[in-house]
């Protein structure tokens, strides 16, 4: 289920949105700017193990490009 759109600043984003009850999130999407890089940083694979999400794509929308990586320690 996609969750709304979001911006941010360069110190971070804040998106409210919480899985239906019932469910378990299994990806976390976040986007890179154009100059960014493909890889997670550890900030952004925290983020997932902390929340139990087992995979992490990072995505640069301008052109298109994703990677996905599975998170080490989430359950």
């Amino acid at each position: 289920m996609r969750g709304p759109e979001s911006t941010g600043h360069a110190y971070g984003v804040n998106v409210d949105v919480k899985c239906p009850s019932g469910t378990k999130p299994l990806v976390l999407w976040h986007t890179h700017p154009r100059s960014g890089s493909l890889h997670p940083s550890d900030a952004d694979m925290k983020a997932a193990r902390e929340n139990n999400i087992p995979w992490l794509c990072v995505h640069i929308p301008e052109n298109g490009a994703l990677a996905c990586y599975p998170v080490v320690g989430a359950k």
